[in-house]
């Protein structure tokens, strides 16, 4: 399994919101909470319709607001990417959780 690094890894978290233009651009999607797999088109609700820099997907799996679109440039189909990214960003005993 290839290891991320954490600075790709929050890049790519800044890749998880505000994206709903990237996401209707992707072929496919990836979350990175229930590690699961889509396609755009299956993605029912959004969040921030109101914030000016655009809207957040929640995944149609989870509804979780950690979905990241192919068209961002990450391995969303990668699941040892997910995992990683899942680790970084909802692991109880990660102390690293201000980062954003």
């Amino acid at each position: 399994m290839v290891i991320y690094d954490p600075e790709y890894l929050q890049q790519a978290h800044r890749a998880s919101i505000f994206h709903k233009t990237q996401i209707e651009q992707s072929d496919i999607c990836g979350c990175f909470y229930c590690l699961g797999i889509f396609y755009p088109d299956g993605i029912l609700e959004w969040t921030d319709q109101e914030n000016s820099a655009g809207e957040t997907a929640w995944c149609p799996l989870c509804a979780m607001d950690a979905v990241i679109g192919s068209a961002s440039g990450f391995p969303v189909t990668d699941r040892g990417f997910l995992i990683q990214m899942n680790a970084k960003w909802f692991s109880s005993d990660d102390d690293d959780e201000t980062d954003e």
